[in-house]
């Protein structure tokens, strides 16, 4: 399954929370130092400024990480800022500085402080332009990329996925569209939604920290 796209992602609905509390989820020590003991891929992370679509190193912006989420803010259909709808912080990250955007690259998009829909997505390259690298798609990478997400935001699930137009689902009959729940490879449910729930025998269950 070299064009399966294998992602993180998570959902969740109202944050009140402002630029400045976004930004201090980011750098070290939050959400990236977590991330960085996982591999060498975690390193070098750069943040795109979508305003003039350039990326910067982590720490050229870290001191200035208010600033950076707030010239992120999400614009609406006339192009003005609309904070309601949240800031958009789109960070990459390689084992070199040069190689972001090959197999080995991560890129990780979040979206937070919004009043109706926030998100992480978190990938390890593209395997739309470049075939897989299975030595970083892996239970111990991702397993400690989905707790180091779910540490990081207040988000009540986060899931581990494959994706792939013809990849067998269910009941061995081939996927035709992409859905995030078809092929569940590891889930993290916060405490206050596993309350109650008791998994199946063959399913591995094991505690998280709390988030930040």
């Amino acid at each position: 399954m070299n064009n399966a796209h294998y992602s993180i992602s998570a959902e969740w609905a109202h944050d009140a929370e402002s630029a400045c509390e976004i930004g201090a989820r980011i750098p070290p020590p939050p959400m990236l130092k977590r991330l960085e003991p996982l591999a060498p891929a975690m390193r070098n992370c750069l943040l795109l400024d979508m305003v003039d679509s350039e990326y910067s190193p982590v720490a050229e912006v870290a001191s200035e990480m208010t600033e950076f989420v707030e010239r992120n803010v999400v614009t609406d259909d006339e192009d003005e800022p609309s904070p309601e709808d949240g800031y958009c912080v789109p960070i990459m990250g390689s084992q070199e500085p040069t190689e972001c955007g090959h197999s080995g690259a991560i890129d990780i998009s979040i979206t937070a402080g919004s009043t109706w829909s926030n998100h992480f997505d978190f990938q390890i390259g593209d395997s739309r332009l470049h075939p897989n690298d299975f030595s970083l798609i892996t239970y111990p990478i991702f397993r400690g990329a989905i707790e180091a997400l779910a540490a990081s935001w207040p988000c009540p699930w986060a899931i581990a996925c494959a994706y792939g137009r013809d990849m067998p689902r269910a009941g061995g009959h081939p996927k035709r569209r992409p859905s995030p729940f078809d092929i569940a490879w590891i889930g993290c449910l916060s405490a206050p939604r596993a309350v109650g729930l008791t998994a199946p025998s063959e399913v591995r269950i094991d505690a998280r920290p709390a988030a930040a």
